[in-house]
């Protein structure tokens, strides 16, 4: 059992990582950099996550996000927040 934000695996450990779940949270900026760490330079990061389809969000799927602890991204912004982070999509 690790910190996906803080794990014991080496640099470019990789070549696939796939995420189920485990990014729509507040402590994703911290895990997306120790994806691309311990990803090689040529690999395969795939994230299956919870994102919103409208913008805003109806005030009962915020309610149950905030009391969850998830920040989901717009389904808008995805491709521009994981490019902004150096990975292709």
């Amino acid at each position: 059992m690790m910190d996906y934000a803080h794990t014991d695996f080496q640099d470019e450990s990789f070549d696939l990582i796939y995420a189920q779940g485990s990014i729509s949270v507040p402590e994703r900026k911290d895990i997306v950099k120790e994806i691309k760490r311990v990803l090689i330079s040529k690999g395969l990061f795939c994230a299956g996550e919870i994102v919103s389809l409208k913008d805003p969000v109806p005030g009962f799927v915020n309610d149950i996000w905030e009391r969850s602890g998830l920040e989901p991204l717009a389904s808008s912004v995805v491709k521009k927040y994981y490019e902004s982070k150096g990975l292709k999509c």
